[in-house]
C-alpha cells in the first residue's frame, strides 16, 4: 500500500523569450543552455524530484504572432526526449555546472545574465507536444525512478498541465511511490530513523511515564489526564494538515536573528519565504522556498543603488508521511500555533553562511568570526507563535549540540504579504532588568496538550495560575498552580532560581534565556543528566506581544528524544 502523499513530482517549465534570431533557429550544441535539476531520491523526508529546463534562446517570435514550424517543434520535442534519457549522474553533471558556476564564469557576467542563463526555450507559446510524445516524457521518467524507488501503480500516474505568466506552460508529472530502494536512503534520514534525537553520547534508558516538572509550564498535570498508548498511533487528519498548509501559505517577509545561550546578538540576516500547496486529500504537499539576503563580497566595489542578491534554499517538502513520520508535527489550529522538529540544522546554517559570509563563503567547517550550528545536533526543535494583534508569527528554533547542551537560539520574525513596508526586527537595546520586568507578576490561563505520533493524538487541558516574583537579593521564585479540566486533579509546583544579567538558571538544571521583543526560550541545562536520571525534559518558547498577555508552546521529550506531547498556553496578566 502507498504511503499517503509520497511521490515524485517533476515539472518541465517553458518561457518565451523575445530575440533578434532568425525564426526557426535550431537548438544545436552550441547554443547557450541552462538545465536545473533537483533531485532527492533517496531521501524520506522530501519525496519530490523537480527538474525544470530553460533555454536561453528565442524562436524569433515577433509582434505578428507567426506560427512555430512543425520541424521546429519537432525538434523542441525530440531535444527534451534526449534530455529525458540522460543518466541520473549526467543530468546532475549539468545541474551542478549551472547552479554553481565557477568563480571565473560569475565574474564575467552580473547576477541578471547568471539568472538568464538558467532559462531554456523548449517551444513556442504553449509548449504544445503530441499525445505520443507526452506518453514518451512519462515513460522515461517512470524508467529513471524505478531504478530508485518502487512505483505503487502506473495508473496513478498524472500528467498535469498548468500555465505561468513568467514560465509559460508547465508539465508535472505525479508519480505515487511504495518506498525508496535500499541504497539510496539519505545516511542523515537513515540515522534518524535508527536512532533517537539525542545523540548517542546519552544515555537511552527507557522509564516508566515520568511526569515532567519544569519552571513557567505547568504541562505535568494535563500529561495525567492523557492515557499513554503507544500501540494505537493517529496520525495528524487531513483536515489540520490541510489547515496548516493553509496557515503556512503565502509570501512572509522578515528577518532571521541568531543568539548565544546566555542571550546576547550574534547575527541577524534579512529573509524572505515564499510557500504553497499542491495535491489533494492524501496526496497534498506543502512546498516552501527560504531566500536569504546575501552578504555583499568584501572583495568586490558595490553600488548603494545596486539590488540586493537573494541566495535561494529549498526546503523539503511537507506530506502526510513526513508531517507524522519525521517532523512529528503538533498542530494547534484554533490557536495558530505549531510544533515541529528537523534532523539537521542544514537549512539554518544556510541561511548564515549566506546572510553572513555571501559569496566570501569558501565551505569551511568553522569559518572566522561565524558560530554555524553542529551537524550533528541532538536536537532541533522549531516552536511557531503566531501573533494575535497582527499577520506576524515568530518561528524559534532550539538547537542543543551532540552532547546535550544548549548551542544556539534562532528566532524568524516574518509578516505576511506583498506589500510589507519593511522587515520585522527584534530590538536588542533593552537591557537584561527590563527583559525580566514584563514577565513578573501574576499569571493566569489556560492549556492544552497534544499528544501525537507513537503517543497517540489525545487533547488535555487544564487551567492554570503562574506566579513569578523576585526578592531583595535578586532571587527569582516561581509557584505554579495546575487544574485539570474537570477539576479533578491540581498539581503545585515551586522554583527557585537566580539571574545573570539575561540568562535564569532554576534549581532542578533547568535554564531560561531572555530575549528581547517579549520573548524568552527555556530547556534543560544539560539533557544528558534528564536522560541518565531516567527523566523527561522539554523546550519552551513564550512571546509577550502585549504587557497583558502572553503565548507559550512548549514540547516536551522523553528520555529518547521522542516528542511525546506539545502544550499551548495562553495567560493574561492579573
Amino acid at each position: 500500500m502507498a504511503m499517503p502523499g509520497y511521490l515524485f513530482r517533476f515539472s518541465t517549465n517553458a518561457a518565451l523569450m523575445s530575440s533578434n534570431l532568425p525564426f526557426g533557429s535550431s537548438i544545436s550544441s552550441s547554443s547557450k543552455v541552462g538545465f536545473k535539476g533537483n533531485t532527492c531520491v533517496g531521501s524520506t523526508s522530501w519525496s519530490c524530484s523537480d527538474t525544470k529546463c530553460y533555454r536561453n534562446q528565442s524562436f524569433g517570435i515577433t509582434g505578428h504572432n507567426e506560427l512555430i514550424t512543425e520541424s521546429v517543434r519537432q525538434e523542441a520535442e525530440g531535444f527534451l526526449l534526449n534530455a529525458m534519457n540522460m543518466s541520473f549522474f549526467e543530468r546532475l553533471n549539468l545541474a551542478w555546472k549551472i547552479l554553481f558556476p565557477s568563480f571565473a564564469t560569475r565574474s564575467k557576467s552580473n547576477a541578471n545574465i547568471a539568472k538568464q542563463r538558467l532559462k531554456m526555450i523548449l517551444f513556442s507559446d504553449r509548449c504544445a507536444v503530441t499525445d505520443e510524445a507526452k506518453q514518451k516524457i512519462v515513460s522515461n521518467v517512470m524508467n529513471t525512478l524505478s531504478d530508485f524507488v518502487e512505483i505503487d501503480s502506473q495508473d496513478k500516474v498524472q500528467l498535469n498541465v498548468s500555465t505561468d505568466s513568467d514560465l509559460g506552460t508547465i508539465y508535472s508529472i505525479t508519480v505515487p511511490v511504495r518506498r525508496i530502494k535500499p541504497g539510496y536512503h539519505d545516511e542523515e534520514d537513515i540515522e534518524a530513523n535508527i536512532h533517537p534525537i539525542c545523540s548517542a553520547s546519552i544515555s537511552t534508558s527507557r522509564s516508566p511515564k515520568t511526569r515532567p516538572t519544569t519552571p513557567l509550564s505547568s504541562s505535568s498535570s494535563s500529561t495525567r489526564s492523557v492515557k499513554d498508548d503507544p500501540k494505537s498511533p493517529e496520525p495528524i487528519s487531513i483536515d489540520n494538515l490541510r489547515r496548516f498548509f493553509d496557515l503556512s501559505i503565502g509570501r512572509w517577509h522578515g528577518s532571521f536573528h541568531q543568539f548565544d545561550a546566555k542571550g546576547k546578538l550574534m547575527q541577524k540576516v534579512s529573509t524572505k519565504l515564499a510557500a504553497s500547496s499542491y495535491g489533494e486529500d492524501e496526496l497534498i504537499s506543502l512546498i516552501q522556498t527560504l531566500y536569504i539576503k546575501q552578504s555583499p563580497s568584501s572583495t568586490s566595489i558595490s553600488r548603494h543603488d545596486e539590488e540586493p542578491e537573494w541566495a535561494e534554499y529549498k526546503i523539503k517538502e511537507t506530506n502526510m508521511f513526513t508531517a507524522d513520520k519525521y517532523q512529528q508535527i503538533a498542530f494547534f489550529p484554533n490557536e495558530r500555533a505549531f510544533s515541529l522538529r528537523y534532523q539537521t540544522a542544514g537549512m539554518l546554517e544556510t541561511v548564515l553562511r549566506q546572510g553572513v559570509l555571501g559569496e566570501d563563503d569558501t565551505g569551511e567547517e568553522s569559518p572566522k568570526n561565524l558560530k554555524l550550528p553542529s551537524r550533528r545536533p541532538s536536537i532541533v526543535c522549531e516552536n511557531c507563535l503566531y501573533s494575535q494583534e497582527k499577520d506576524r508569527r515568530a518561528r524559534a528554533f532550539h538547537i542543543m549540540d551532540p552532547k546535550g547542551i544548549l548551542e544556539m537560539l534562532l528566532i524568524f520574525l516574518e509578516d505576511r504579504g506583498d506589500g510589507v513596508p519593511f522587515h520585522p526586527s527584534l530590538e536588542s537595546n533593552s537591557d537584561s532588568t527590563n527583559r525580566i520586568l514584563p514577565l513578573l507578576g501574576k499569571w493566569k490561563g489556560h492549556s492544552q496538550t497534544k499528544r501525537s505520533g507513537v503517543y497517540g493524538a489525545t487533547i488535555a487541558e487544564a487551567d492554570t495560575i503562574a506566579l513569578l516574583e523576585m526578592d531583595g537579593k535578586g532571587q527569582l521564585i516561581q509557584d505554579i498552580s495546575s487544574t485539570s479540566d474537570g477539576g479533578d486533579v491540581t498539581t503545585n509546583v515551586h522554583w527557585t532560581g537566580t539571574r545573570s544579567d539575561d540568562l535564569i538558571t532554576f534549581d532542578g538544571g533547568y535554564q531560561i534565556t531572555l530575549l528581547p521583543g517579549g520573548m524568552y526560550m527555556g530547556c534543560p541545562s544539560d539533557i544528558s543528566k534528564n536522560v541518565a536520571e531516567s527523566k523527561s525534559f522539554h523546550l519552551e518558547f513564550c512571546w509577550l506581544e502585549s504587557p497583558e498577555k502572553r503565548q507559550r508552546l512548549v514540547r516536551t521529550y522523553d528520555v529518547e528524544g521522542l516528542a511525546v506531547s506539545s502544550t499551548y498556553f495562553s495567560e493574561t496578566k492579573m
